[in-house]
């Protein structure tokens, strides 16, 4: 008797769990956190800096019961695409592009892309397609800031003109206004790990150097920039809670 009253409670409470995660077909209020990961190929001015990077970021987004979207987004960018590496220390490197340490001796030199793109944003998900009315294409347009620079690594720490505060006339660190347009398609489903989105993206950004003064170009470089990045996104979502008819649905 007692075996088949947990079992009968067993089961009522999977049923209650399950509940939980229910979609329903209206389209709910939902707050809800996106976490991604891309590729990018850059494009214009950054093209000539570096090749493909990758980009994994996290963004806070709200959806109204309208299929309105706002949210606010941090991208950290990275890759070991650097382009003309040779140019970078060129003024401190020997003939073959070698650089010598504090002992005499030839030193290794790496050479990374790092950055971040951050920005709110705003858009329309239009349930033309998928299970439910807070599932579909998705078109959203974003503001915020693009920076780049190029981190130098020694990894004996043994060079001290690419060491410390020398590291900063070489970064080329740089950035700017940037804006961005998004285009994909958003699954919200049932339970944890059935929501996600997949996409394309593309940023356009305005940008100029924020160093004092270049020590390879021995002089301050402020050049207006145009630098553009274009890749596709894939990222899981967590929808925290959506709301309807006066129910509360977790997932």
């Amino acid at each position: 008797m007692h075996k088949q009253i947990l079992i009968i409670a067993f089961l009522l409470a999977f049923k209650a769990i399950s509940a939980q995660g229910d979609v329903s077909d209206t389209a709910t209020n939902m707050p809800m956190i996106q976490i991604n990961y891309g590729l990018q190929l850059p494009g214009n001015d950054l093209a000539n800096r570096y090749g493909m990077n990758h980009t994994a970021g996290a963004t806070f987004m709200y959806k109204t019961h309208k299929n309105w979207l706002f949210g606010v987004k941090f991208n950290y960018l990275f890759s070991e695409n650097v382009k003309n590496k040779e140019d970078i220390l060129s003024g401190i490197a020997t003939e073959d592009g070698n650089i010598i340490d504090g002992n005499g001796m030839l030193t290794e030199v790496n050479y990374h892309e790092r950055g971040f793109y951050s920005n709110v944003s705003i858009g329309k998900l239009f349930p033309v397609i998928g299970p439910n009315q807070n599932s579909g294409l998705f078109l959203i347009g974003g503001v915020g800031l693009l920076q780049h620079k190029t981190l130098i690594q020694n990894p004996e720490n043994k060079a001290p003109q690419i060491s410390g505060e020398y590291t900063k006339g070489y970064d080329r660190l740089t950035n700017g206004l940037a804006v961005s347009e998004f285009i994909g398609y958003m699954h919200i489903g049932n339970g944890t790990m059935s929501s996600f989105y997949v996409g394309a993206e593309l940023i356009q950004a305005w940008t100029q150097s924020r160093r004092d003064y270049n020590f390879n170009k021995m002089k301050n470089v402020t050049d207006q920039r145009f630098d553009t990045l274009w890749g596709l996104r894939i990222g899981w979502i967590l929808p925290i809670s959506g709301k309807t008819s006066g129910e509360y649905h977790y997932f």
